[in-house]
């Protein structure tokens, strides 16, 4: 399956390539007797086809600024406790920087700039700009659904939303926001939970 997937991506993984490598599994699901349903096996088959690419996504060569993300984005949370204007330029910097960057895939760089999104929006809610960081955090989310599953940045995510949530006094939703913050933290190991500037 991973050789497979390996060649879709040199195609960028297309939503055709999905289909047919989705129909190609489900058809050698049934043809080893399996007593799944159709829909059962469907979801299964995502989630193979999803495992096998983000194998084949670990495979391919780092860009350099990939290389840096994280310590950029950790220099990013650490301006939004001492100097939250410089956290929103050194932000958005960061994504620009991104966005200018040849990456193996695109869903790849869709990850990369979710994750850059994710913590402008924190440095936006820090500054007060609470309107932004919402708009900001809505684009990192929409940006995320075409990259990697990766519950780490997901959990990100939520944790960013949940500060943003308190801040405006929607509680019981920062509360949502917490526990599935929680959750994918768990499924993606360890990774920060509480969003700087707090």
């Amino acid at each position: 399956m991973l050789d497979e997937v390996l060649q879709i991506l040199r195609g960028d993984f297309g939503s055709a390539d999905r289909r047919s490598f989705l129909a190609a599994w489900v058809s050698t699901a049934a043809g080893r007797d399996d007593a799944r349903s159709g829909a059962v096996a469907r979801a299964h088959a995502l989630q193979a086809v999803d495992r096998a690419l983000e194998r084949a996504l670990d495979a391919l060569p780092e860009s350099p600024v990939q290389r840096h993300l994280t310590e950029h984005l950790t220099e990013v949370r650490t301006l939004c406790d001492r100097d939250p204007q410089r956290a929103v330029a050194r932000a958005r910097e960061v994504f620009r920087d991104l966005t200018r960057e040849s990456f193996a895939s695109s869903r790849l760089a869709a990850t990369a700039a979710a994750e850059a999104l994710a913590e402008l929006a924190n440095a936006l809610r820090a500054v007060g700009d609470l309107a932004a960081a919402e708009h900001t955090l809505a684009a990192a989310c929409r940006t995320l659904r075409e990259g990697v599953a990766d519950p780490r940045i997901e959990a990100r995510l939520e944790t960013v939303r949940s500060v943003l949530y308190r801040q405006t006094s929607r509680g019981a939703e920062a509360c949502a926001a917490t526990n599935r913050a929680a959750k994918l933290s768990r499924l993606g190991g360890d990774y920060p939970r509480k969003a700087s500037g707090t």
